[in-house]
């Protein structure tokens, strides 16, 4: 995917990246953002098709030239690295977690990133194509994860990446109706060996209810480590950690608006 931004060559680039940059959060910034057409940008090898003006996830990689969260990717990465792992993917947006486990993950690898948002559905799959040398093959399930299985209205936001059952922001909403499903239905059973299961969850808010059908799953079911959201903790209803602790999960790292939890840590 090109662009008129790609034509001012890489140097040009750079410098409205910089600029970007040192404007700080404010109007300067919000300019330049609102007038960045989609466009391709390369992270660790990868290539990823972003639209910088309709997702912050998108805006940060092309401004910074690395994620927002890179070292919480990297703690996930180092987890799977070179293992045969089933990575759950919940909120996936853009691709970025399930397209940088796919790769570092071993051969005959497994991701489900669960995507519910048709925009940033679409997007996924453009990244995955944009990808072929990967380690694991990557299934996009269109349904959004809650407590139980049922229909819900998804608000998507100006920012596509804050897509939400529980949004409570200021701005203008869009809303398309999505299916929703328990984690349950998706968690690998004992007839598939995997040297461990994964699961990132990102949802804005709604991480308890997505987590909720953990707590009544047997053991031998239970995802080996959990990376978890907690930015709109003051969003869930219930102590999602403080239930997951109880169930034989250790937080083992806290960083960049997420926690990380272990079994048998």
């Amino acid at each position: 995917m090109s662009s008129p931004v790609d034509h001012l060559g890489e140097a040009a680039q750079r410098a409205l990246a910089k600029a970007a940059q040192l404007a700080g959060r404010g109007p300067v910034r919000r300019l330049i953002r609102a007038a960045l057409p989609p466009s391709q940008i390369r992270y660790e090898g990868l290539v990823f098709n972003i639209d910088p003006a309709q997702n912050y996830t998108d805006f940060f990689l092309w401004m910074n030239g690395h994620p927002k969260e890179r070292k919480s990717l990297a703690l996930i990465s180092a987890a799977v690295a070179g293992q045969r792992v089933c990575f759950l993917d919940i909120g996936a947006n853009m691709g970025l977690y399930s397209i940088c486990v796919a790769q570092q993950a071993g051969i005959g690898s497994q991701v489900l990133a669960f995507e519910p948002n048709p925009a940033m559905a679409e997007r996924l799959q453009a990244n995955i194509v944009a990808n072929t040398e990967l380690s694991a093959g990557i299934e996009i399930v269109d349904r959004a994860i809650g407590a139980e299985a049922g229909q819900a209205s998804l608000q998507i936001p100006h920012n596509a990446g804050e897509a939400s059952l529980r949004y409570t922001g200021d701005g203008e909403t869009s809303a398309v109706d999505v299916q929703v499903a328990p984690l349950s239905n998706y968690l690998p059973g004992p007839e598939v060996r995997w040297d461990k299961v994964v699961l990132k969850v990102d949802i804005e808010g709604f991480e308890d209810a997505a987590l909720h059908s953990l707590l009544s799953c047997p053991s031998a079911r239970l995802p080996d480590a959990i990376l978890l959201e907690i930015t709109h903790r003051d969003r869930w209803t219930t102590d999602i950690i403080e239930a997951l602790l109880a169930h034989g999960y250790a937080e083992t790292h806290r960083l960049e608006g997420n926690a990380f939890l272990q079994r048998g840590a």
